[in-house]
């Protein structure tokens, strides 16, 4: 089972219409790299192959920033960090491993937002526009020979110039599709956001999980 985040698998080579592309491509990672606020909500969904209607995957993802805090939950896995913590929540194997804040820890923690566009800029292939006929959304595909991929379809937002829906095939047939629920650049996050006071408190000195956690190991790093 291919499990997949936010990833953007589009390629770009030379050429004007490639660099057209990538200076898209380019545009969307300086908006998100520069946005002090942002909120992505995602559905994964994998099929068997592109004519079966249901999933034999289906999962949500969420991804929050503000500043230099961040936080992403996925599959049962929580991640967030704030000035103070580094915080990983293992929800089925009930486990929390809290680490002070460092530059050390900073340095191990890649904004999944902009890597993932920074990858996509290392990568050369040729897209193709499938369809640009549309007010809101333009469709491109990238046929591969890269690894297990065999095409990706590309469907991106022209007014908020971010990805709406992405599609994988497979060359097992499998089809992998991530879409893009919300993507907003000044959400309204509430004033405890990205407290560490969800999951653990200080009390007498010691450190340990809240009420709801109770039940988690606590691991210090």
């Amino acid at each position: 089972m291919r499990i997949l985040v936010v990833c953007i698998g589009v390629c770009v080579c030379s050429g004007c219409f490639s660099q057209d592309f990538k200076q898209r491509l380019l545009a969307m990672r300086a908006e998100s790299a520069g946005s002090d606020k942002l909120k992505v909500e995602m559905e994964i969904k994998v099929y068997d192959n592109p004519q079966t209607k249901t999933p034999f995957f289906n999962q949500t993802a969420v991804v929050k920033r503000q500043g230099q805090n961040y936080f992403y939950r996925i599959s049962g896995t929580e991640m967030l960090m704030n000035e103070k913590y580094l915080l990983m929540i293992d929800e089925p194997a009930r486990q929390i491993i809290c680490s002070e804040r460092s530059v050390k820890q900073e340095s191990k923690f890649v904004d999944p937002l902009t890597a993932n566009l920074d990858s996509i800029l290392n990568l050369y292939q040729t897209p193709i526009l499938i369809d640009d006929s549309g007010e809101d959304t333009e469709h491109y595909q990238i046929a591969f020979n890269l690894a297990s991929i065999k095409s990706i379809d590309l469907y991106i937002d022209k007014q908020e110039n971010w990805v709406k829906r992405i599609a994988y095939v497979y060359e097992d047939s499998q089809l992998a599709v991530i879409t893009f629920t919300m993507f907003d650049r000044n959400p309204a996050f509430a004033e405890h956001e990205f407290d560490e006071a969800q999951y653990i408190l200080i009390e007498k000195g010691r450190m340990k999980t809240t009420p709801k956690y109770s039940r988690f190991n606590l691991a210090l790093n």
